[in-house]
């Protein structure tokens, strides 16, 4: 019941990147194509995004993205996805391959030999048998079992329904 003061905000300043073009002086910044937005460095981009509506199997083959990806399903076992930006996959990746050269978050789980390769960071709902490595942080929300997690940055493990845990496997972060 105690009204709290806001903080003051900051100024941001932002410019118009790829897909992208500044109006009004610069004071808008509005999308010339369609796509993802994205957020890097003070700088607005719109990137191309691929949806693959389902899983990733033999009806679909191996993903390779020029901009970002969405898989909607799982990616299933000896597929591969590519993407030079985000990769977001709402189900699960079992003994597969998933490589972005921006983040990645797995909805579920990463599991039987699967492994992640990201520029930026990964989250990941929970793992079992898995390789993560990231340049940015690692998030991991429930648990992670018998996985190598890597990470240039930091860490965590955040408290799911049934606690957080590591149990068994490499885990390395170099963050602070």
């Amino acid at each position: 019941g105690t009204e709290l003061p806001a903080k003051k905000a900051k100024k941001v300043f932002l410019k118009a990147g790829a897909g992208t073009r500044a109006v009004n002086g610069g004071a808008e910044i509005n999308a010339s194509k369609t796509g993802v937005l994205r957020v890097e460095q003070s700088r607005v981009f719109i990137d191309e995004l691929l949806r693959v509506r389902g899983n990733v199997d033999f009806s679909v083959g191996n993903i390779k993205g020029t901009g970002s990806v969405h898989v909607t399903g799982d990616i299933l076992p000896g597929f591969e996805v590519h993407a030079q930006n985000n990769v977001l996959v709402d189900g699960s990746v079992e003994a597969s391959v998933v490589d972005s050269k921006g983040s990645i978050l797995i909805r579920q789980g990463a599991f039987r030999g699967s492994r992640l390769y990201a520029v930026g960071e990964i989250t990941v709902g929970h793992t079992r048998d898995a390789y993560i490595e990231a340049g940015g942080d690692i998030t991991v929300v429930r648990e992670s079992f018998n996985s190598t997690l890597n990470t240039k940055a930091n860490l965590m493990i955040k408290d799911g329904p049934s606690g957080a845990r590591i149990a068994g496997g490499i885990a390395r972060a170099l963050g602070t």
